[in-house]
């Protein structure tokens, strides 16, 4: 059981991050980069492009409440 929470952790977490980093490079290159090589540049990016950025927001979210979870 708790394995599943964390491969479903992980998942769930992965899916988000490869989704808004996919939407960074969409806006721009030096966006894209940023949130791949520096993670928490994702905060600034969801801020100044919310309609881009809830859905795998939430994703991650979830992600990291399963691992927390387990």
């Amino acid at each position: 059981m708790l394995t599943l929470l964390v491969m479903g952790g992980l998942f769930f977490f992965g899916s988000g991050f490869l989704i808004i980093t996919m939407k960074a490079f969409r806006s721009s290159i030096a966006w894209g980069l940023s949130c791949l090589l520096l993670p928490p540049v994702i905060i600034p990016y969801m801020v100044t492009h919310p309609k881009e950025s809830p859905k795998p927001v939430i994703l991650m979210l979830v992600g990291t409440a399963f691992n927390v979870l387990a």
